[in-house]
């Protein structure tokens, strides 16, 4: 599985990724940065079959609605410190995998993982 991280994520979860073998990219590493457009890494989702990993509201409704991007963990955890969103990745990352192999949409609480479809 490949990845892309939003912008308002930790560049760390990359990271996490990488260790456990699944190719991992940052938005502050795509041509324009953070400031790369929705419907530009919604295209690179697809293109390259990356699973986005986002607390953006637009990505969960264009994954509901249109089955875009390619797939989606989706963070509504509220204001987190980086240190906070880093460790709650890294305690559901393993499950985060295995559940991505056969759906679409995940959604990653405080204390909790939801499969949404």
């Amino acid at each position: 599985m490949k990845f892309l991280v939003a912008a308002h994520l930790p560049k760390k979860n990359t990271v996490i990724l990488a260790s456990k073998g699944h190719p991992a990219i940052h938005t502050s590493s795509l041509p324009e940065k953070n400031e790369t457009g929705d419907s530009e890494i919604i295209r690179l989702s697809l293109a390259e079959n990356r699973i986005v990993i986002s607390k953006d509201n637009d990505f969960y409704y264009s994954q509901i609605l249109f089955n875009k991007p390619y797939k989606l963990v989706f963070l509504r955890t509220g204001n987190l410190l980086a240190k906070e969103t880093i460790a709650l990745f890294e305690k559901y990352c393993d499950e985060i995998l295995t559940l991505l192999e056969a759906n679409y949409l995940l959604e990653l609480h405080t204390n909790r993982l939801f499969i949404i479809k």
